[in-house]
């Protein structure tokens, strides 16, 4: 019969070296906010070049800031600096909907994952407007209702 224990190897562990490089610079950048209830990445592009990574090798590391105790809202802050933007990928944990945080920036998706795109190289810019519709749709949300700071 089948072996479940190689099953789960041959198909779960297949990182690659280079992509757990990727995850490791990727994991320094974790940041949590609003005490606790958001919890985001960022991915430059220069990680790709550094741990010699696709931009395919990123699907996916939003499930890291995801899986924190007490996070409601994740997101994965992508760089696209040859093509102008940073793509946002949004995760919920069931209370928030992050459909409605990428619609303030003109995205879209569904309730518990979502994304969009923000129209500027400036990483700071970026992040600060990511945040602001993320606090709105965070705090707008029935039970986790509170004065938005601006």
């Amino acid at each position: 019969g089948a072996n479940p224990h190689k099953t789960h190897v041959m198909f779960s562990e297949r990182e690659s070296l280079n992509k757990m490089k990727l995850i490791s610079k990727v994991l320094e950048t974790l940041t949590c906010y609003e005490d606790g209830l958001v919890a985001g990445i960022t991915i430059f592009d220069r990680f790709f070049k550094e741990t010699g990574t696709e931009y395919s090798d990123s699907e996916g590391l939003v499930s890291y800031p995801r899986s924190i105790e007490g996070v409601e809202v994740a997101f994965a802050l992508i760089e696209k600096s040859d093509e102008g933007f940073f793509k946002v990928s949004l995760r919920s944990k069931g209370r928030v909907d992050v459909a409605k945080i990428a619609e303030r920036l003109g995205g879209g998706g569904h309730k518990y994952a979502s994304g969009c795109k923000i129209k500027t190289q400036d990483y700071q810019s970026a992040l600060e407007m990511l945040l602001s519709a993320i606090k709105e749709g965070l705090y707008s949300t029935p039970g986790l209702e509170r004065t938005v700071k601006v």
